[in-house]
């Protein structure tokens, strides 16, 4: 940095006794040093006192971090093709096929053509941040661990920059999280046009102090005003035939749009406007405070003891009796089988699909849908979702732990005259290990007899989350199970807590070894380097 203040002050001022014709020469080797156009305006002339340029500029995620990134992607194209020799077009083929199969998760995009700039055709913004959730578990295997542990920092700062909340420690973590960028980032200098000298990373530095003096960048960047582009132009140009007086149809159709609109806000309610708005507050206040759930695509019932005998469902009799005797009944004293109490009917009502509506701290309203099927649109599935449990000494709800589970079956049973919405899961364990990803390890469950399986009521379904496979652990077929993974992750880039509920650690580079790539204007070839584990 204070080698490009001594260059933006030599712009500013040149050097004294310096000819015309050397200054503006000089003047364009500087420009193109830090990949910059010299295009001046009316307020290069503003005394300087008066006019602050820096401050002027404003950050802007939309164009700024998206760019960012898709240049980080294209350097580490290039350092999987350098690094693994004649062997990187198989890797970067890998990398696109477990791309395109990982597990499906709610507003991603699939990148079936491939995850790296190249095999892109103009990805969008939104596109970008689906891309961001998925492609350290998709390649951290195949390269250093300096290079994993940069994108994990952009990511982590990305995550921090965009959130709709701060405080002044999530700031702080915010620059702590750009700072590590910065320092393990010479690892792409070699394969970066410009040696990573950029406007658009140098802006990076600037978040902090805009959300900090002008609030969330959501309310000053381009992104909002794009949003609205696409609703007032690029949809009412597919409504038009295309070929004559295309910007008239498209007035109509947005005039026809705001009336229809006008017509159903004024005939919504009756009520006076502070009657609707107190009854909105109440609303939101209540979402806030319980969820809400519902179950839907019913199948045909099944009998408890058939599915009992499947590979899936074993021992399902049995766990399903245990739950009604301990959780519904109190009773924690141990009992023989045949003791356990007897479900009203061997029959159950069986559901595809268990919907939770949620409601964040602005009042929108956040639908999470957990499907069951084996295969969904042709491709296999598996959800996971978080659990909370009541503490188990006091079985209250003022001390609880957290569990994660795969869920299975969602299913309504009758017991004692009553019936009761529950749901069927196996049990994920956190392993507390560090990973280059940053993302938390976890296991399935598969010691215990009944390998992990447990019941649950739904209103212990707080919320989804993406689970993706170790794809550098071991896999291995279950006979009952079919195939699995050793270890997976707990992707929390695709969580909407991801900048509050990271749990995951990560190893240590030792800056002081031989391997660390340092800044440099030689570009030598970066290296694997040596790890030691710390928290992240």
């Amino acid at each position: 940095m204070e080698h490009l203040y001594k260059l933006g002050n030599d712009l500013l001022h040149g050097t004294e006794g310096e000819k015309e014709e050397d200054a503006e020469k000089e003047d364009e080797d500087i420009f193109m040093e830090i990949s910059m156009h010299n295009i001046q305006n009316a307020f290069w002339k503003l005394p300087q006192p008066f006019f602050d340029l820096h401050g002027s500029l404003l950050v802007d995620d939309l164009h700024q971090l998206g760019g960012v990134y898709e240049h980080l992607l294209n350097c580490l194209d290039k350092l999987i093709m350098d690094v693994n020799g004649t062997k990187g077009a198989s890797i970067i083929e890998e990398i696109n096929n477990r791309a395109s199969m990982i597990p499906q998760y709610k507003d991603h995009r699939r990148f079936n053509q491939g995850i790296f700039p190249r095999f892109l055709r103009n990805p969008t913004y939104t596109e970008w941040r689906s891309n961001m959730a998925i492609i350290l578990p998709c390649c951290y295997d195949y390269i250093p661990l300096q290079a994993a542990l940069c994108l994990r920092h952009f990511l982590d700062f990305v995550m921090h920059a965009t959130a709709e909340e701060h405080t002044e420690d999530s700031l702080t973590e915010m620059e702590e999280s750009l700072d590590a960028y910065y320092k393990y980032s010479p690892i792409f200098q070699k394969y970066s046009p410009s040696g990573l000298n950029f406007p658009k990373n140098h802006m990076l530095q600037k978040y902090a102090h805009d959300i900090r003096s002008r609030g969330i960048i959501r309310g000053y960047s381009t992104t909002s005003s794009e949003h609205q582009h696409t609703i007032d132009v690029k949809k009412p140009a597919k409504r038009t035939n295309g070929r004559f007086d295309s910007l008239s149809q498209m007035a109509n159709f947005i005039q026809k749009k705001d009336l229809l609109f006008d017509v159903a806000i004024n005939q919504s309610s009756t009520l006076t406007t502070s009657l609707r708005a107190k009854a909105t507050i109440s609303k939101i206040i209540s979402r806030r405070s319980q969820l809400s759930y519902k179950l839907a695509s019913e199948t045909d019932p099944k009998e408890v003891s058939v599915l009992s005998q499947q590979g899936t469902f074993h021992g399902l009799s049995i766990i399903l009796r245990s739950f009604f005797h301990t959780t519904i009944d109190n009773n924690f004293a141990r009992v023989a089988l045949r003791n356990l109490p007897q479900l009203d009917d061997d029959t159950i009502k069986v559901y595809q699909t268990l919907i939770v509506e949620d409601c964040d701290t602005n009042g929108k309203v956040i639908i999470d849908k957990i499907r069951t099927h084996d295969q969904f649109h042709g491709r296999e599935r598996k959800d996971f979702a978080v659990f909370e449990f009541p503490n188990i000494k006091d079985r209250s709800d003022k001390e609880i732990y957290e569990s994660y589970g795969q869920v299975l079956m969602v299913f309504r049973a009758k017991y004692r005259g009553r019936e009761y919405d529950l749901v069927l899961a196996r049990r994920y364990c956190p392993l507390g290990e560090a990973h280059k990803t940053g993302l938390e390890v976890i296991s399935p469950d598969l010691d215990d007899t009944y390998k992990g399986l447990f019941i649950s009521q739904i209103e212990r379904v707080k919320r989804t989350i993406h689970v993706v496979p170790d794809y550098d652990s071991d896999a291995f077929v279950d006979p009952a199970l079919g195939s699995m993974y050793g270890k997976y992750l707990l992707n929390h880039d695709s969580d909407r807590f991801s900048w509050c509920n990271s749990r995951g650690r990560l190893p240590h580079i030792n800056e002081r070894s031989k391997e660390f790539v340092h800044w440099n204007k030689e570009y030598d070839s970066p290296k694997q380097v040596g790890t030691e584990d710390d928290d992240a």
